[in-house]
């Protein structure tokens, strides 16, 4: 299906575990709880693509366009979000966890609640102009929540070089 044309389609709860979605046109998709384990979607047109409750799980995402995508509730554990324009995304409580984010942007993204731990964040732009009012950046089980101001100092840190 790569490079396929599959805008504005619905595929609630689908399973699509390493599908192989490269280029391909999902602008305005709803995949909300969809399980998209270790799929191929680098360089999809994900612009206001609807992901709320998906499973991305090691999926490669690498430059990406989903701007205004939402990732709500998303586990993106281990995830290769490299060079992907995030701009506006809903990050909202999204697991992070181990995310590959190198060069990302990330301008006006919704933070708010993502566990952020051993996410690589190095490179990324646009993090202080990031919507957070608390991350979580402990390991695993254990909660180490940030808030407002030590969150945005946390996230520009981490993408320094």
């Amino acid at each position: 299906m790569s490079g396929r044309d599959l805008s504005e389609c619905i595929l609630y709860k689908s399973v699509l575990d390493g599908a192989k979605l490269r280029d391909a046109d999902l602008y305005a998709a709803r995949l909300m709880g969809t399980s998209l384990v270790e799929a191929d979607l680098g360089g999809a047109d994900m612009h206001e693509t609807s992901l709320d409750g998906a499973d991305l799980r090691r999926a490669n995402l690498q430059g990406v366009r989903a701007t205004r995508a939402a990732f709500a509730d998303t586990d993106l554990r281990g995830a290769n979000l490299t060079n992907a324009d995030l701009s506006r995304a809903s990050l909202r409580r999204a697991d992070l966890r181990h995310a590959l984010l190198g060069g990302a942007q990330l301008e006006e993204a919704f933070l708010d609640g993502a566990r952020v731990h051993g996410a690589d964040f190095r490179g990324a732009t646009g993090l202080a102009t990031a919507n957070v009012t608390w991350i979580d950046v402990g390991a695993d089980a254990d909660v180490v929540r940030l808030d407002a101001d030590g969150a945005r100092a946390w996230l520009v840190t981490a993408s320094q070089p």
